[in-house]
């Protein structure tokens, strides 16, 4: 029997962000990076991969470690960050590369399988065909976020950062001598490693894109490159620092026009104001069962370094070009969730603290105030069955996209805390219907309250906002 598919698409105790889907043999395979619960610094764990059949988007495997930090043998344990931003494909000669940077603007790493999800060995670094590495300081861009395509035996590696040097300082570095800002490809030959030419800017960072079509959504980071149908798709996030961009062309190595925003982790653009807390989101194209869709991360625990993979369908026009999609609780499932059973409140797609969201970032962490969703331990272990909202207060909330309603719910709400007060459902929105409401007296140990609500039938959103006095936190809502 089929699983349902939420997002995150993952277990909610793995902590997967940089999402590149790739699709082997009727299965979908997900590279990134590892970031570690409560974790301080971005992409502390080594590589890992999950994997699911293509007709069963719920059901996803573990395919355990693929490649770790200390195979590389520039790693050390005082590194600023571990294994960056990945990205895998089959190569011309059948086996599997792993492309990917350690520390930070180094120098790119390969590494090889025989398999899509074994185990990769350090297979050696990017080179210039005289043997010279490509760094950060040959004038080539910064090394960062790497992305492959692979089409016949042609092979194409994208990376770069668009970093503003002149505005922020990165963890007291100086601008390596990098050249322009932006993100630069290089045409590679079969062998993976060895760059045929001279890489060229690809896209423009923000020093250069003023006067150019992305003048608006300045590339940041995260390259990614698909091909649908005859266009190229050059995926990227912008340095709005929450959306994923794109742009086509006609060839893999020609500048894509820009083209417009895929998805915000906050739905902006779609709305005015973000439905969830931010921050920076990296992902990929990939088609599936004859649909498209986007992957990117959202931001848990409180934290931009505590990152969960999410994906979501997205549609087109007959000239190509993509509709902003929006963030949903059900993303891969191929519809609504239906309305019954259990469901864990980590799948919450919405949420809100008692002063609305927030914008994360090294210098924006989560206070007093502010709601998140996070894990709680267990004789040792963090498992799916202890996933939660933690710290709703007065006028926060949450909500999930989409449900498939029959017309006579009733929702029975497992809280915790010693908020005094009401709770209001309401269908479509938070200020939408009204669907219902319950009162809560504080008590500290997890239980349920039951809440009648209106009958609807089809498919709706379902959001609650607390009013009253102290904190609750929102473990599962069943139907």
């Amino acid at each position: 029997m089929k699983k349902q598919a939420f997002n995150p698409y993952l277990p909610p105790y793995e902590f997967i962000p940089d999402g590149e889907p790739r699709v082997y043999d009727n299965r979908l395979y997900v590279y990134g990076s590892h970031d570690s619960f409560n974790g301080e610094i971005y992409c502390l764990g080594d590589y890992v991969c999950y994997s699911a059949p293509v007709d069963d988007l719920g059901n996803w495997t573990f395919e355990g470690v693929i490649f770790r930090k200390r195979q590389d043998p520039y790693y050390e344990e005082s590194l600023p960050m571990g294994l960056i931003a990945p990205d895998s494909i089959q190569g011309p000669d059948g086996r599997y590369y792993l492309f990917y940077v350690i520390g930070v603007f180094s120098r790119i790493g390969v590494a090889v399988c025989d398999s899509p999800a074994g185990h990769y060995e350090f297979l050696g670094y990017v080179h210039f065909e005289d043997g010279t590495e490509l760094n950060s300081n040959c004038g080539n861009g910064l090394m960062f976020d790497p992305a492959v395509y692979v089409e016949n035996r042609d092979v194409y590696l994208y990376y770069g950062f668009g970093f503003d040097f002149t505005k922020y300082n990165f963890n007291g570095m100086e601008k390596p001598n990098c050249g322009k800002l932006g993100s630069y490809v290089a045409k590679l030959q079969p062998d993976m490693m060895t760059i045929i030419g001279t890489p060229k800017l690809f896209v423009e960072g923000i020093d250069d894109a003023v006067n150019t079509d992305y003048k608006e959504h300045p590339f940041f980071e995260a390259s990614s490159m698909r091909k649908i149908g005859d266009r190229y798709y050059f995926v990227y996030s912008s340095y709005q620092g929450h959306e994923l961009c794109y742009g086509i062309s006609n060839a893999p190595d020609e500048r894509p026009d820009f083209m417009g925003v895929i998805i915000s982790n906050g739905d902006l653009g779609l709305v005015d104001e973000a439905v969830n807390y931010i921050g920076n989101n990296h992902g990929g194209l990939t088609q599936l069962n004859g649909k498209t869709y986007i992957f990117y991360h959202r931001h848990t625990n409180g934290t931009q370094t505590n990152r969960q993979g999410c994906a979501e369908e997205v549609h087109m026009d007959e000239n190509g070009r993509i509709f902003q999609a929006e963030v949903t609780s059900c993303g891969l499932n191929n519809g609504p969730l239906v309305a019954r059973g259990e469901y864990s409140c980590h799948i919450a797609c919405h949420l809100w603290g008692e002063h609305g969201t927030k914008q994360f970032s090294s210098r924006v962490k989560k206070d007093e105030s502010d709601a998140y969703i996070t894990l709680e331990e267990d004789h040792g272990c963090f498992t799916s069955r202890n996933a939660y909202i933690c710290n709703l207060r007065n006028t926060a909330g949450c909500g999930f996209k989409y449900f498939e309603f029959t017309g006579n719910e009733t929702v029975k709400l497992e809280i915790r805390g010693d908020f005094e007060g009401v709770v209001h459902a309401c269908y479509d929105g938070k200020n939408g219907v009204p669907a219902g409401t319950a009162s809560i007296q504080p008590n500290g140990k997890w239980h349920t309250i039951e809440m009648k609500i209106a009958p609807v039938q089809g498919v709706h959103s379902l959001h609650f906002t607390f009013e009253g006095k102290g904190s609750v936190d929102f473990s599962a809502i069943r139907f």
